[in-house]
């Protein structure tokens, strides 16, 4: 049965705020604060830390919306609103509360700064709700009063708010009004709870998980009955309230025009092309560095305010260069890449909506709750790393000799990071056919941008971008080789053991390669930026690789399955027939 609507009384007359009543307010919350300091000292409260514990029983939820059709001037508070709980959120998903112990809001948060990332937001204060610092967050502290009823939580401390904004929980009675540091929200679980405190597009959720189920009976008791409050006074907005003489009164502006960011890690032209599509003015870049390859970024400065992070960009080059092994060179990579990933969030507008993000950023953007109450889409850049794992493991086991299948490896954290924000990505833009064909209609497939190269006539030699990896189709290639009579030219390096090319002719490399080149072979299990088989394409020279290369359809380009040594044979003969030195051997 749904509840009873709220009853409405006409509002009394209020004393309309002057600045001698805003002084002695200010006087008596500094006496409170400092009676809750000293209170603090006597009693105090511990704050609570994220554990690695599992507790798998969802005992609360709760879903509260993010966004009201408010009118629109109220928009730019609205978007502060979503900043502050977006930080917030980020101090309290994954907190353990033991059980008999006290959980307090403001102990747990903190106050409420600009240095800690919070911004102006709603607060409502005398009857009026006002910009404050730190604004908005009474939703997330009504939403933890709710689930503390419902898992059976003992409330400790906890205050109703002093007017009533219609559609809030205070209509009915579930709100639990908060301000630094007098006026708190705390608790004592009977059991280990687990917060989890997230924010989707459109919605913030909060939920409390636990070991087991808790006792119904017990959680009923301590539940309210969802009756109505009667609307008297009404809290009203001061840009809208009609009183033009108070102290507070905000004058209507323009509403903010809410922005897109781009964050952008490794520029590729078509990523380049797709933004600057779309940017606009109003707009916001961010690029690692805006020299060397990111020089392009530049581009966008005439639309777009590009930013960089340059310190972190430069230590993640240095520490990958300097990795002596593939295993240290992830490690180096992800540990960069997290590093610019926090740079960029602490940079990020708070009136952006909407973002675009480079998939390497991606999973520490989930992590740090970056993009919670924003959509987004995602610059993939290489196949899910889920998937890619799944494949080298297969590899691995029918080759379990070959460890460097085994070596390209993330923390399963991270894995799990970048699965949840795929999920919930609106689309992903990608080059890479194989890429895009993971995501379906999600996916925004954007043409390879061919590089510049005159067409050559071609070489005698097979070329093999490389490096010399199982992964990326060696072994095949060097069965294949073992029975033609031909010239190998390998452009990068051999990662595997020092004789693996035995039997198999191999010429140095050579700056101009493609004059060199009868076909380009990358027979890879995936291959992520296929940039020396897009100059073959389009310097004439054919192309044998696999699906998860990404080239699709483009003229030249043969297909094999990895590791099929016939395939690639078959493949290989007529591509080689011109040669007078390639000669079949039985």
């Amino acid at each position: 049965m749904s509840s009873p609507a709220p009853v409405r009384f006409p509002e009394a007359a209020e004393r309309v705020p002057s600045r001698i009543s805003a002084v002695v307010f200010a006087a008596k919350a500094w006496v409170l604060r400092a009676h809750r300091g000293v209170r603090n000292l006597r009693n105090p409260v511990r704050r609570h830390t994220s554990k690695e514990v599992i507790l798998p029983v969802q005992v609360a939820e709760v879903l509260t919306p993010l966004w009201t059709t408010e009118s629109l001037v109220e928009q730019s508070l609205q978007l502060g609103k979503v900043q502050n709980l977006r930080v917030a959120a980020r101090r309290l998903d994954g907190v353990i509360v033991p059980a008999g112990q006290t959980f307090s809001f403001w102990c747990q948060l903190g106050r409420a700064t600009l240095r800690k990332g919070y911004v102006s937001g709603r607060e409502l204060r005398e009857g009026c709700l006002i910009p404050a610092i730190g604004g908005g967050l009474c939703q997330l502290s009504n939403a933890l009063y709710d689930a503390a009823l419902q898992s059976g939580c003992e409330i400790v401390e906890r205050h109703a708010h002093s007017r009533i904004v219609p559609g809030s929980a205070a209509e009915f009675g579930r709100d639990a009004t908060v301000a630094w540091n007098y006026v708190d929200l705390r608790f004592r679980p009977p059991h280990d709870i687990r917060m989890q405190v997230e924010l989707g597009p459109q919605e913030l959720m909060v939920r409390f998980l636990a070991a087991q189920t808790i006792n119904p009976n017990a959680s009923r008791a301590a539940m309210p009955g969802l009756l109505p409050r009667l609307l008297n006074p009404i809290a009203h907005t001061c840009t809208d309230c009609g009183v033009t003489d108070c102290i507070r009164h905000i004058d209507p502006q323009a509403p903010r025009i809410a922005k897109t960011a781009y964050l952008l890690d490794e520029c590729w032209p078509e990523f380049l092309a797709y933004v600057g599509e779309r940017v606009s003015a109003e707009d916001f870049a961010i690029a690692p560095a805006l020299f060397g390859r990111y020089r392009s970024v530049r581009a966008l400065g005439v639309k777009a305010r590009p930013h960089s992070t340059s310190i972190p960009a430069l230590w993640r080059a240095i520490r990958m260069r300097a990795a002596s092994t593939v295993p240290r060179r992830v490690q180096a990579q992800l540990a960069g890449s997290e590093h610019i990933a926090e740079a960029m969030a602490r940079s990020l507008p708070y009136d952006a909506i909407h973002l675009v993000v480079a998939q390497t950023l991606l999973p520490f953007l989930w992590k740090a709750g970056a993009l919670g109450g924003r959509t987004f889409d995602v610059l993939m850049t290489r196949i899910p790393l889920a998937r890619l794992h799944s494949l080298l493991d297969d590899a691995s086991a029918r080759n379990p000799e070959l460890k460097t299948l085994r070596e390209y490896r993330a923390p399963q954290a991270i894995i799990d990071a970048e699965q949840e924000a795929l999920a919930a990505a609106q689309r992903v833009v990608t080059p890479h056919d194989a890429i895009a064909a993971l995501f379906g209609e999600r996916a925004i497939r954007k043409p390879w941008s061919m590089p510049r190269v005159a067409r050559v006539q071609r070489g005698r030699a097979v070329v093999f971008p490389g490096p010399t990896v199982a992964r990326k189709g060696a072994l095949a290639l060097r069965s294949a080789l073992l029975a033609l009579d031909c010239d190998l030219m390998i452009l990068a390096r051999n990662l595997e053991q020092s004789d693996f090319w035995q039997g198999v002719r191999v010429v140095p490399p050579a700056e101009n390669w493609l004059e060199h080149a009868a076909v380009v072979v990358q027979p890879a299990l995936l291959e992520d930026n296929p940039r020396p088989l897009l100059r073959a394409v389009a310097a004439g020279i054919p192309v044998i690789c696999t699906r998860n290369c990404g080239l699709g359809n483009l003229p030249g380009v043969a297909t094999v399955e990895f590791g099929n040594v016939e395939q690639l044979r078959a493949a290989l003969a007529p591509a080689l027939r011109h040669c007078e030195t390639c000669v079949g051997r039985s």
